[in-house]
C-alpha cells in the first residue's frame, strides 16, 4: 500500500516539478563548490547549496558571488531557471490550498476527527437540535459534524449562525449513503443523531433512518446512535 501511494506521488505534477528543483539545487550546489569555492580554499560544501538556494530563489543577498567567467554561467542559468520554477510551485502550492477551501465549504473533504458529534440529514427540528446539544453539559465543547445536502449558501448562513468556528465541519451527501458517512469519520465519534426526512413520505423516511443506524452500527460500533421517528 505504501509503495502504491509513493508511486502515485511520484507521478503527480508536484512530484515531478519538486525532483526537478532538488536536481537543479544539487547541480548547482556542486558546480558552484567546484568552480568557485573549492579553487578559492573554501571547503564548505554548505555554503554552496546555501548560494544555490538564493540564487534559485532570486533572492540574491550577495554574500556569496561568482566571479570565475564559468561561475557567472552558472549563475545565470540557475537565476532564469529559478525564475520559472519557483513561480510555478507557489502557483501550484496557491492553487492547492484554494482548491482544498473550495472543497472543505462543498463539504466535499474528509473530516478526521474523534470524539466529535454528527447529525445526519437535516429538517425544520434540526437547528433546535443543535442548539440544544451546544448548551448541553459536556458537549459544549465537541466538535459537530453536519452529514447532509444542504446548498453551499444554506451552509455558510448556518454556520454564521451557529458560530462554532472551526468546530463545525460539514460532509455533503445523503447521509444513507455508506461512502458519505465514511467522510465523516463515524468510527471516532461519540454520539450520532439521525434526522427523518421532511421531504420524504414518513413512512420511506422512517425506513432510511433505520437502514443509516443499521448500516452506522457497522461503521461505529462504539457510537451512541439516536434515531427520529417521522411517524
Amino acid at each position: 500500500m505504501l509503495l502504491n501511494m509513493v508511486s502515485s506521488w511520484l507521478k503527480s505534477a508536484y512530484a515531478k516539478l519538486l525532483i526537478i528543483i532538488s536536481l537543479l539545487l544539487l547541480g548547482s550546489s556542486l558546480g558552484f563548490y567546484f568552480l568557485e569555492l573549492r579553487p578559492s580554499g573554501e571547503d564548505n560544501p554548505f555554503s554552496a547549496l546555501y548560494w544555490a538556494v538564493v540564487t534559485l530563489t532570486t533572492v540574491g543577498y550577495g554574500d556569496y558571488a561568482p566571479v570565475t567567467l564559468a561561475g557567472r554561467v552558472l549563475g545565470i542559468l540557475v537565476m532564469l531557471s529559478g525564475i520559472g520554477l519557483v513561480s510555478t510551485l507557489s502557483g501550484n502550492l496557491a492553487s492547492l490550498l484554494v482548491d482544498r477551501r473550495v472543497r472543505k465549504r462543498k463539504g466535499l473533504l474528509h473530516v478526521k476527527l474523534h470524539g466529535h458529534i454528527m447529525v445526519l440529514g437535516w429538517n425544520v427540528s434540526a437547528i433546535k437540535l443543535v442548539e440544544t446539544l451546544l448548551q448541553a453539559k459536556g458537549l459544549d465543547n465537541r466538535e459537530l459534524v453536519l452529514v447532509n445536502e444542504l446548498p453551499a449558501d444554506d451552509r455558510d448562513e448556518l454556520a454564521c449562525k451557529l458560530e462554532l468556528g472551526d468546530r463545525l465541519h460539514f460532509v455533503f451527501g445523503n447521509p444513507a449513503n455508506k461512502n458519505v458517512l465514511l467522510r465523516a469519520s463515524p468510527d471516532s465519534a461519540n454520539l450520532v443523531y439521525i434526522l427523518g426526512d421532511s421531504n420524504m413520505d414518513p413512512k420511506e423516511a422512517d425506513q432510511q433512518a433505520i437502514n443509516t443506524a443499521l448500516t452506522l452500527r457497522n461503521l461505529a460500533p462504539k457510537a451512541i446512535v439516536y434515531g427520529e421517528a417521522m411517524l
